[in-house]
C-alpha cells in the first residue's frame, strides 16, 4: 500500500510523496505511455497516406504535448527545401540544452544557413512524443524518456551528446542526506526513505544501480517522487532521509553546510554516461542529410565556446536556466561531448531491462547517426 504525504513545506502547498516499498508490486509506470506512442506512430501513417485532415480534431499524445509549451510548433516532414531551411527544434529549461540557444545567439545556426525555431518543453516526456509525430525535428532531452520511447519502436534517431557525466567526482548528480545523519555508507540507507524526481527516471535509475552493486536489499528502501526543488525542504524536515539530487540544488545544499554528499552514482554505476542528448524525427532526418549536418556542426560550435570562452559559456548557462550567475559558476556541469559512445548508451539500455523501466532489451547502436567529420 503507498502512503501520501502532503504538503512538505509551508512554501509547497499541494507537494506529495508516494512511497514505494516494493518495486514489483510498485512497477516503475512507463515515462512515455505506450497508447501516446501508438497514436503518434499512427498519426505519422496518417499524414505519409494523405490522411489528417481536421488537426482541429486531433487528440494525440503530440497535441497534447505541444499545447504545454510555450510554443506550437507546426508539424511537418517536409524536405529542407520545402521548410525554407528551418528546423523545428525542442529543448527544456536546463543547462545541458542550452547549446542551440548559443548557436542561435552567435550566429553559428545562420552560418549554416539554418533558421532555427525553438519550443521549450517542461517534461521530457511531452518533448519526446512530439518529437516522434514530426512536430518537432530534432528535441534535447534526457536519454531515458528516449530510450523508452525506441524500446516501443518510435521513429527515433540520436544526432549528438548533449550532457555527458564526469570521469571523476564530483557529479551532476548526487545522493544527499543531512549534515549530521548517521548514513556513512549504502549499508545504512537499508529500510530508509530515499527520494527521486520520477520513479524511473536517470536519478533513480542509478541511484537504485547503485544500492544494489553495494550489496543493499533495493526493496527495503522506500522510494519517494517528490520534486527536485522541494527535495532539499523534505530532506532537512526529515520527511527523508536521502535524496536523488541534481545540479544546482545539490551544490546550494551542500554549500549551506546543512546536507553531504554521501555518493555520485552516475560515476559510480556508469562513468562518462550520457545523460541527455539530440535525438531527430527519423524521417526527417533521412529526408534532410544536409540540415542535420549543418546543425551538428552548429552545436559544435556552441560546444567549443565553452572552452574558449568559458566566461561568456557561464554568462549563456545562467542566462538560459534563469540561475544566478554566481551559481551558474559554481555548480558541476556535465561534460559536452557531441559524439554518443554506443556502448555506454547501450549500458543505460541494459539498466532499464534489468529494473523493468522497459519490457525488452534492444540493440541501441543502430539508432545512433555518426557524427561525420567535418
Amino acid at each position: 500500500m503507498a502512503l501520501r504525504i502532503n504538503g512538505l513545506a509551508p512554501d509547497n502547498q499541494g507537494a506529495t510523496m508516494y512511497w514505494k516499498r516494493n518495486r514489483r508490486a510498485h512497477r516503475p509506470r512507463a515515462l512515455i505511455d505506450r497508447r501516446v506512442v501508438m497514436l503518434a506512430l499512427i498519426a505519422l501513417v496518417a499524414v505519409a497516406c494523405g490522411g489528417g485532415e481536421g488537426g482541429d480534431t486531433d487528440t494525440t499524445g503530440a497535441t497534447e504535448a505541444t499545447s504545454a509549451t510555450e510554443t506550437e510548433p507546426e508539424a511537418t516532414s517536409a524536405s529542407l527545401d520545402e521548410a525554407g531551411a528551418e528546423i523545428q527544434v525542442g529543448v527544456m529549461p536546463f543547462a545541458d540544452s542550452v547549446y542551440p540557444h548559443i548557436a542561435e545567439a552567435e550566429g553559428y545556426f545562420a552560418e549554416e544557413g539554418l533558421t532555427v525555431e525553438m519550443t521549450t518543453f517542461q517534461a521530457g516526456d511531452q518533448l519526446v512524443t512530439a518529437n516522434i509525430s514530426g512536430d518537432i525535428h530534432i528535441g534535447f532531452a534526457g536519454v531515458v524518456p528516449q530510450l523508452n520511447a525506441l524500446s516501443q519502436g518510435a521513429p527515433l534517431t540520436f544526432l549528438a551528446g548533449s550532457g555527458t557525466s564526469n570521469p571523476e567526482p564530483p557529479d551532476g548528480h548526487a545522493i544527499l542526506v543531512k549534515a549530521d545523519s548517521d548514513i556513512q555508507g549504502p549499508e545504512d540507507l537499508a529500510g530508509k526513505r530515499v527520494a527521486g524526481n520520477i520513479i524511473g527516471s536517470v536519478v533513480w535509475l542509478t541511484g537504485l544501480e547503485w544500492l544494489d552493486q553495494n550489496g543493499v536489499d533495493t526493496e527495503s528502501v522506500e522510494f519517494a517522487e517528490v520534486p527536485f526543488p522541494q527535495m532539499g525542504d523534505a530532506l532537512l524536515q526529515g520527511d527523508l532521509d536521502a535524496i536523488l539530487q541534481l545540479e544546482p540544488f545539490t551544490s546550494v545544499l551542500e554549500s549551506s553546510g546543512d546536507a553531504r554528499v554521501l555518493a555520485y552514482p552516475y560515476y559510480e554505476v556508469n562513468p562518462e554516461m550520457l545523460v541527455f542528448a539530440a535525438a531527430g524525427n527519423t524521417p526527417w532526418v533521412e529526408e534532410n542529410p544536409e540540415a542535420v549536418e549543418g546543425f551538428i556542426r552548429a552545436i559544435q560550435k556552441a560546444m567549443d565556446l565553452r572552452e574558449s570562452d568559458n566566461e561568456l559559456f557561464l554568462d549563456y548557462i545562467a542566462e538560459y536556466t534563469g540561475m544566478e550567475r554566481d551559481l551558474a559558476s559554481s555548480i558541476t556541469l556535465t561534460q559536452s561531448e557531441i559524439e554518443i559512445d554506443a556502448e555506454s548508451l547501450q549500458r543505460t539500455v541494459d539498466l532499464l531491462l534489468k529494473w523493468e523501466v522497459i519490457d525488452e532489451g534492444f540493440d541501441v547502436a543502430p539508432f545512433v547517426r555518426p557524427i561525420a567529420d567535418s
